[in-house]
């Protein structure tokens, strides 16, 4: 089944602007500070970004009582980041205006078809996914520009606190004796075609042509199945650069696992210095 993802409520203010569609059950119209019109979600009745997320079909397609508990109580933490996200405005959104009017795409029903893992073409997903509501599907083109919309913090931010509600759980999670097993490792990735792509990331080139790519770093829970820390940086770094910086993040039931490509003093040196416990693989005459 996929996954879709996020457990406390979050009321914003009584005249905060929000992006939400005028049903009963959800909220009322009020005059935002800037003076546009939007949609106000009152919690004490049902907020909008929970009751898509709770309603979506990945949720209404798991079997298990207990994993619906345990899905419910993500994804109504997710749900909540995502409404205090669009508060702040200047942080997340392009423009502070962004989301303010009554859209068939509205801010929360984008970012829960982000993590719907759509892998058909885009037009098809739309569709199937404005059908579970009833409605009809927004156009690419206004899918596209309202992606646009969002800043990569708020994805960087929203991954953070699923993982910190993950891990506030800690019944639920395995160990290996008394550790979290954390495997780190990289890989590049290919990007789309674009001058300031390519200036930024870097890329291979040949005889015939340059192709963009970025370095990926990742810090998988190989016990628990969780992408714990992510980095995405530029080709020509190595990946020691994001080991460091996941050290930064790192908890004391960590158990950090490494292959020999990150053997080496500096890395070695920065666990003992922070008592961060490791295991890394390195060659017989490695010294």
């Amino acid at each position: 089944a996929r996954l879709t993802i996020g457990g406390m409520a979050f009321r914003p203010s009584g005249n905060a602007p929000f992006t939400a569609q005028n049903k009963a059950n959800w909220g009322v119209n009020a005059p935002c500070p800037d003076g546009l019109k939007a949609n106000v979600i009152d919690l004490r009745k049902k907020s909008e970004c929970e009751y898509l997320f709770l309603n979506s079909p990945t949720f209404k397609n798991i079997n298990t009582l207990a994993m619906q508990t345990k899905v419910k109580r993500i994804l109504s933490g997710l749900s909540s980041f995502c409404e205090s996200a669009n508060l702040d405005r200047t942080k997340y959104l392009a423009r502070p205006q962004d989301f303010t009017r009554q859209r068939i795409l509205t801010f929360n029903k984008l970012c829960l078809f982000l993590l719907s893992q759509a892998k058909r073409s885009l037009s098809i997903e739309l569709t199937v996914y404005f059908d579970n509501w009833g409605q009809s599907p927004c156009t690419k083109g206004a899918f596209s520009k309202a992606r646009y919309r969002i800043l990569w913090p708020f994805f960087l931010d929203w991954h953070r606190y699923f993982v910190a509600l993950i891990y506030s759980e800690i019944r639920s999670l395995r160990k290996w004796k008394g550790f979290y097993l954390k495997a780190i490792d990289g890989t590049s990735i290919y990007l789309f075609k674009d001058e300031e792509v390519a200036k930024v990331f870097g890329g291979q080139a040949n005889q015939h042509l340059r192709v963009p790519m970025a370095r990926a770093g990742l810090e998988l829970d190989v016990l628990n199945g969780y992408c714990t820390q992510v980095q995405l940086q530029a080709h020509w770094k190595g990946e020691v650069v994001f080991a460091e910086g996941f050290l930064e993040d790192s908890r004391p039931e960590d158990l950090r696992i490494y292959d020999r490509n990150f053997a080496g003093y500096r890395l070695i040196s920065k666990h003992l210095q922070k008592n961060i416990h490791f295991l890394m693989r390195c060659t017989v005459g490695f010294n």
